[in-house]
């Protein structure tokens, strides 16, 4: 039964601070991805680049989006605000979306 705990535990925290969307400050903190940190991303934002109308190249939650001078990148998708992080909103950004961003984003 220990056993068993342990390894949910480290299943749970190997995926801490790796998910698209999810603040960073390096790289490394993305757990493999891009920590983006520029003016739209405050207290950045972990994503990933990707091919604009193939879905399979983003993680399952994300999708594709030609955002700003970034290029392609992987945005965490939502439907509502609550599935966001503090500080970041669900709303659309150029007629795609809706994506948890900042609420000056857009």
């Amino acid at each position: 039964m220990v056993r068993v705990g342990l390894v949910v535990l480290a299943l749970a925290l190997a995926g801490c601070g790796s998910g698209i969307g999810d603040a960073c400050t390096t790289d490394q903190d993305c757990g493999g991805r891009t920590c983006s940190h520029d003016g739209t991303f405050p207290g950045g934002y972990c994503t990933e680049h990707c091919t604009i109308g193939d879905s399979s190249t983003c993680p399952t939650g994300s999708n594709c989006v030609d955002h700003h001078g970034d290029g392609p990148v992987c945005l965490r998708a939502c439907n509502e605000a609550v599935e966001c992080r503090s500080g970041y909103t669900c709303h659309g950004f150029k007629s795609q979306g809706p994506f948890c961003l900042s609420p000056e984003d857009g």
